[in-house]
């Protein structure tokens, strides 16, 4: 096992032999017997020109990585600085760029960028052109792919200029239709430095609604107002109206205000996965509200979003289940809906739905009993 999803090198390796727990009863276990082959696969290779894309596609004969040279006559201004970006359709990938050889970037890397799924940047000075190379790997640890398609591209970084976008043009699903298309197109995939959760778009202008847990984490607590700029960056969403795909990152959202008492927070969605501007005139599909004042005990609720246990990659497709309202509680949070949907890890932030495929709440958290007879979950009704 490789750890910190750093690629292989050549070098000194340790390897440590676990017994199971028949070790603690010596008499049953005598010796462990273990074969070790190590391979090192050669990566793809190619240079990285100045301002030209390079598309390549690593597989795991190349064991998912990418090394890239720098061109020989490459002498930029020692003071200049540079930008590396890595685009990456497919799957989870990587940025590092260091001095070569391939231990010294690992063990001391000028920068990495490991930010989101989709793309990553980082940037150098032109001093460090010299001996720069860089390294563009895929995650197999997360996604088990044969293969995956890269895009990468350097270009100078200067005051008033920035060159257009590596990425596809931004297709963003109809902002119309009925509520059920509404609903599956306004619950978005979020993915941040906590991991992933689900979001659901409250309007037309990309104003999104999670759980304060699913973007803030409880050991950084920022205050309620004038949020510090490293709280307010590092999210993005995914949304697709076709149940069938996973949902990958497509924009980055800002985090504008949350409130830990009620596990509530607020995001817009302010640009591209790149961090260009969105589309002119751009409109998001926006959930419709319900109200529980007509919710019933026993009235029908479907809980909406992308759970971790929905797929074995880092990108998963959207989860419907199914359930009634179980009840209705009180907390130091506040009011909350009980039901038997299945509110799993990852569709915190969701959406739970009343039988019109109205939002009623947001899917906070849930319980099993000591029986493990069942599971009981617990939404934040609409009002709050």
């Amino acid at each position: 096992t490789v750890s910190d999803a750093v690629p292989l090198y050549e070098g000194r390796w340790f390897v440590t032999l676990a017994p199971s727990q028949a070790s603690l009863e010596p008499d049953r276990l005598n010796s462990i017997r273990a074969a070790l082959h190590v391979e090192f696969p050669e990566p793809a290779r190619a240079t990285l020109h100045p301002d030209e894309i390079v598309e390549l596609t690593v597989t795991r004969a190349n064991g998912l990585r990418a090394v890239l040279d720098l061109p020989a006559d490459f002498a930029p201004v020692k003071s200049s600085s540079w930008r590396i970006e890595l685009y990456c359709p497919s799957g989870d990938s990587d940025l590092l760029i260091g001095p070569r050889p391939v231990s010294s970037a690992l063990y001391s890397p000028y920068e990495t960028s490991s930010r989101t799924i989709g793309y990553e940047h980082v940037t150098f000075r032109g001093h460090q052109a010299k001996t720069l190379q860089v390294h563009a790997f895929g995650l197999p640890e997360y996604d088990y792919v044969e293969s995956l398609d890269l895009r990468l591209r350097m270009t100078e970084v200067t005051q008033g200029f920035r060159p257009p976008s590596i990425l596809p043009p931004l297709v963003l699903p109809a902002p119309d239709g009925d509520a059920r298309t509404r609903a599956l197109a306004a619950t978005v995939a979020i993915f941040g430095n906590l991991g992933s959760g689900t979001g659901t778009i409250l309007s037309g202008t990309g104003l999104v609604v999670t759980n304060a847990h699913v973007v803030v984490s409880p050991q950084a607590q920022a205050p309620l107002s004038g949020l510090p700029k490293r709280f307010s960056r590092g999210y993005f969403a995914g949304f697709n109206d076709d149940p069938r795909l996973p949902a990958s990152p497509d924009v980055s959202l800002e985090l504008l205000d949350y409130r830990e008492d009620l596990d509530l927070a607020l995001l817009a969605i302010t640009g591209t996965l790149d961090e260009h501007p969105l589309p002119d005139g751009a409109r998001f599909p926006a959930i419709e509200l319900g109200s529980t004042t007509e919710i019933r005990l026993g009235d029908e609720l479907l809980a909406l979003g992308y759970p971790m246990t929905g797929g074995d990659s880092s990108m998963t497709t959207i989860s419907l289940t199914r359930g009634i309202c179980s009840g209705f509680a009180e907390s130091l949070e506040g009011p909350s809906i009980k039901t038997d949907a299945g509110i799993h890890s990852g569709i915190s932030g969701g959406a739970l739905l009343d039988s019109s495929w109205r939002l009623i709440g947001v899917p906070s958290a849930s319980i099993t009993d000591t029986n493990y007879a069942g599971g009981l979950g617990f939404a934040i009704p609409v009002e709050s």
